[in-house]
């Protein structure tokens, strides 16, 4: 039975960001980015126009025409076995009349990209170079603690929430819980904004914080 083809997508600046596999697109890590229709016109994981694919390997959108209508959503496939990224390719001319598609996708920030202040309508977030936080959520008492950044964003508190008090009667003391930490799926990075998934306990949707240039 013949494999199917597993084909390196990059940026018209010649950045490796993904490959397009069975009409799906994945970026190096396997994460589903949106899929291919059969008239090459690639769409985003929500639905979203980006452009059609060109020269085989990179995806354009052309500026004078009106994209077409989103498409609904995809269930997502399961993450095939992927290969090893090939290297960048050089850069090609400037097409005038036409926009790189994949230039959103392909940046992963490294741990010095993250520090800072961060926030959305809920939170705030504060990254400190020495491996500290601080989170401010809505609702929630103040949170400190350590962080780090291999692939997902890890928030490992201080403190775990306070044990019960023991009922009068009852010798000794409830064991105080291990701090629980927070995981995160960098979903997206550009910059000024990232976009963030918790899947650990209690999953979230995904959420934007966007970069805070002055100080709380």
């Amino acid at each position: 039975m013949e494999a199917t083809p597993i084909l390196p997508l990059f940026r018209w600046s010649g950045l490796f960001i993904g490959f397009l596999m069975d009409g799906c697109l994945f970026d190096p890590a396997g994460r589903y980015l949106g899929w291919e229709d059969p008239a090459r016109r690639v769409w985003g994981h929500d639905g979203s126009y980006l452009g059609e694919r060109v020269d085989d390997h990179y995806v354009l959108r052309r500026l004078t025409h009106s994209p077409p209508v989103p498409q609904p959503r995809r269930v997502p496939p399961v993450v095939p076995e992927l290969p090893l990224p090939p290297a960048h390719r050089a850069a090609r001319p400037p097409r005038p009349g036409w926009a790189d598609a994949l230039e959103p996708f392909g940046l992963r920030p490294s741990p010095e990209d993250l520090v800072g202040e961060w926030r959305n309508a809920q939170e705030r977030m504060r990254f400190l170079a020495d491996g500290r936080y601080e989170l401010h959520a809505s609702r929630q008492p103040p949170q400190q603690g350590e962080w780090e950044l291999r692939g997902n964003l890890y928030l490992t508190p201080d403190r775990a929430p306070e044990p019960a008090s023991t009922p009068p009667g009852e010798s000794g003391a409830a064991p105080v819980p291990a701090p629980r930490r927070w995981v995160f799926a960098v979903l997206s990075y550009a910059v000024e904004s990232m976009t963030l998934r918790q899947i650990t306990q209690d999953r979230s949707l995904p959420f934007t914080m966007a970069r805070v240039a002055a100080p709380w």
